[in-house]
């Protein structure tokens, strides 16, 4: 009887200490993966907020205008992914395919937007104001 009541213990016992292991790594993957929705998220409106601030300026001179977009190349292990399509901005993280998504000042009404680049190399936003464009490319 000894025998059996020991290993029904150390059974018992085992089983408690890997689900205990066993929850502690999902509470840790969860955290894991709130953590990097949230910093995605943030980098999607930062990255459209910055491309908006920096046509915005350029919209004020009169000159044709080519800025640089140095992004990391991964953020939290995904690419970014910058398009201007006829309706805005769009910031995608690939590869989910979440989106950030601007109407872009209703700019579209008096250039025409096009384009699209991922971060693996530095974006360049071209402001064409005699050809009356916007776009984005690598």
């Amino acid at each position: 009887m000894k025998a059996q009541a020991f290993i029904l213990q150390f059974i018992l016992f085992f089983l408690i200490g890997f689900s205990i292991f066993v929850s502690t790594g999902n509470l840790l993957r969860f955290r894991e993966h709130t953590f990097r929705t949230s910093l995605l998220k943030e980098m999607r409106e930062l990255v459209g907020s910055y491309v908006e601030a920096s046509v915005m300026l350029q919209k004020n001179c009169d000159c044709d205008s080519i800025f640089n977009l140095r992004l990391r190349n991964k953020t939290a292990e995904r690419f970014i992914q910058v398009s201007l399509e006829e309706d805005g901005l769009k910031v995608i993280t690939l590869p989910e395919g979440f989106s950030y998504f601007s109407p872009f000042f209703n700019l579209n009404q008096s250039y025409n937007l096009k384009g699209s680049a991922i971060s693996v190399k530095p974006i360049k936003i071209i402001v064409n104001k005699t050809e009356n464009y916007i776009e984005v490319k690598q």
